[in-house]
């Protein structure tokens, strides 16, 4: 049981069925680039939502101060550090539970664009970006990251307990789950509604829509920046070792 995991090495990873020949190495390098695009795709979205319907450069700065607060607690953008990169590259159960992780971490991210666009489809379904985002994340990365939780052996993952008690692999938090549809809240403009009043912004209740529509595509692009540095990282160390490797 014991030497099955310890192989769990680059370039020794056991794999489930000889018909599964998904390469590790491209597999992070793949999601590296998809992410990479998704992120861009994210912020150009956000932006072009606070610049035509939100305009107030105040309201923009409360929620992106808010949406950045919220997002530390939960934990879900915070970066991977060197050793625990390492860490998951050479230690198969670990990988395992970084991916589980982070097909969360992704699911939620999908959800939040689909609530934002409830919020405001009248100006969400005119952006080509919201489509490329939401079909790049539905279909390239959680396919692969699916694909490669499936070729990690169950024979190994099972020895070990589902969730990792590092803080740094921990995806949402709880508290960040339980409190996401009741932060559908508009606090972002209820407690500084007073403040509003400078900028002439219309209070009215499509208006709070559209600002909470605005925060989840904030915390989408910086969930997904997040990830994809962290990503980033995992892959530069994988593409290292395989070199070494080589040698």
């Amino acid at each position: 049981m014991g030497l099955c995991c310890s192989l769990g090495k680059v370039g020794s990873v056991s794999i489930e069925g000889s018909n599964q020949n998904l390469d590790r190495k491209e597999t992070y390098n793949d999601l590296t680039t998809y992410l990479k695009e998704s992120h861009d795709e994210a912020d150009k979205l956000q932006q072009n939502f606070a610049d035509k319907v939100i305009q107030s450069t105040l309201v923009i700065n409360i929620v992106r101060t808010k949406a950045e607060k919220e997002l530390r607690k939960s934990k879900e953008t915070k970066p991977l550090s060197d050793k625990k990169a390492e860490e998951i590259v050479n230690d198969i159960q670990k990988e395992n539970n970084w991916l589980k992780r982070s097909k969360e971490i992704f699911t939620n991210v999908i959800i939040k664009l689909k609530d934002a666009r409830e919020d405001d489809p009248s100006f969400i379904d005119k952006q080509s970006n919201y489509k490329k985002l939401t079909d790049k994340l539905k279909t390239d990365v959680m396919t692969l990251i699916e694909s490669r939780i499936k070729q990690i052996r169950p024979s190994c993952t099972n020895l070990a307990a589902e969730s990792s008690d590092d803080s740094e692999t921990d995806g949402p938090s709880n508290q960040a789950k339980s409190g996401y549809e009741s932060s559908h809240s508009l606090e972002c403009v209820s407690e500084n509604e007073s403040n509003y009043g400078d900028e002439n912004v219309d209070k009215s209740g499509r208006y709070k829509k559209q600002v909470h529509a605005y925060k989840l595509l904030y915390e989408c692009t910086l969930i997904l920046k997040a990830e994809r540095d962290n990503f980033s990282k995992i892959n530069s160390i994988i593409v290292g070792v395989t070199c070494q490797a080589k040698i």
